[in-house]
């Protein structure tokens, strides 16, 4: 019918933007969604003459799914999700068009300086069960979900397995990464009411829903009225902003002229300057991370040259040097060195090395220009 057909388009587009946006969170819910799919129902799963269409999925994904092809099944996808999976392959094939490269997977890495590069991102921390963020993220229904789960279960309306899974699975890795809390919420808010499907009070219901929801109405009066403490704290965030769109704009120009600066400061200098830069604050520039770290811990100007011209910097910009410096020490693994080339380069001017070459400053950082050979 047409109905199925518009839902397997919808689908198909906004599981194939999903993986142009990132290849972690959506791939692995996808693996969940199609895993339970299998599970389920497997013949109405697959379809024979989409079975071309599936390989070359499984190749872009990386899921080892295609020797379910080998099998004869009567159907690998039924024909009003064909639209879906057009919509898929075509963004996926646009998105691979514009960024003229293969997604990173370094995110599965386990080296050292991955870790402890992870160690300083707040959004990859542990969330313990017991945290109370739960409750300011979902309510109380959150505590009660699993004997709603439970009750369901006994009056035969359990929820749809593929939501039961996601649910479950998006709660686990919350617990391992609080990136994952988004996942969670939206599947927990799809879930909820099915969850309440069985109390048969719509006011009961009601008047659950609207107490449930004070500590994210708590939350929220903090977030719009802030104390005074908070109220400076984003003032100053918002002058540092500024700061640093000012520093950034020097840089403009048509030509690339790659700069090199602290990882969480390159993502908005990139923006505001047009300008490459070296590290960023993705997994995808692990690589470019680890030369910042190693450029402003270093004590030999040597080897921060040739960083520089390995990577053709034109451009390197620095702030305060105690944040630097801890952070690099931190995803380097090494202990802080007594006068680091980024303290140099923030307190000392005058005596940076040759191939750097003052050129401005303001209250938030300082820029340098390179007189290295390309």
């Amino acid at each position: 019918s047409e109905s199925p057909r518009q839902w397997s388009a919808l689908s198909g587009t906004a599981w194939g933007l999903a993986l142009w946006v990132s290849f972690y969170e959506p791939l692995v819910l996808l693996a969940i969604v199609v895993a339970v799919s299998f599970l389920q129902d497997r013949p109405s799963l697959f379809a024979k003459h989409w079975r071309a269409g599936w390989i070359c999925f499984a190749a872009i994904l990386a899921i080892a799914f295609a020797v379910s092809f080998l099998q004869d099944r009567p159907s690998l996808f039924a024909k009003h999700w064909r639209a879906g999976w057009i919509c898929f392959a075509a963004i996926l094939a646009i998105a691979f068009l514009i960024e003229q490269r293969i997604p990173a997977m370094s995110i599965f890495q386990s080296t050292e300086i991955f870790k402890n590069w992870t160690r300083t991102i707040g959004e990859l921390v542990h969330v313990s069960p017991a945290n109370p963020i739960w409750l300011r993220w979902t309510g109380y229904l959150f505590l009660v979900a699993p004997f709603l789960i439970w009750f369901s279960l006994r009056k035969g309306t359990l929820l749809p397995p593929t939501i039961l899974a996601l649910l479950v699975a998006t709660y686990g890795l919350t617990i391992w990464q609080a990136r994952w809390a988004y996942f969670f919420v939206s599947v927990f808010a799809i879930a909820l009411p099915d969850l309440l499907e069985p109390i048969k009070s719509r006011t009961a219901v009601w008047v659950a829903f609207v107490l449930s929801i004070f500590p994210i109405a708590r939350d929220w009066e903090t977030q719009l009225w802030p104390n005074e403490a908070e109220y400076v704290r984003r003032i100053e965030q918002r002058n540092e902003s500024v700061r640093v769109r000012d520093l950034a704009i020097n840089l403009q120009s048509s030509e690339n002229h790659p700069f090199l600066a602290p990882w969480w400061l390159s993502p908005s200098i990139s923006y505001w300057s047009e300008q490459p830069g070296v590290a960023g604050s993705s997994h995808e520039s692990l690589s470019g991370i680890t030369d910042s770290a190693r450029f402003f811990l270093s004590e030999d100007w040597r080897s921060a040259r040739e960083i520089l011209e390995n990577r053709k910097v034109t451009w390197v910009l620095t702030c305060d040097f105690e944040p630097v410096a801890q952070n690099s020490s931190a995803i380097l693994g090494l202990a802080l060195p007594r006068r680091p080339l980024c303290f140099v380069l923030d307190r000392t001017p005058a005596q940076v090395p040759r191939f750097l070459v003052f050129s401005g400053q303001n209250g938030i950082g300082k820029v340098y220009r390179t007189a290295v050979e390309r």
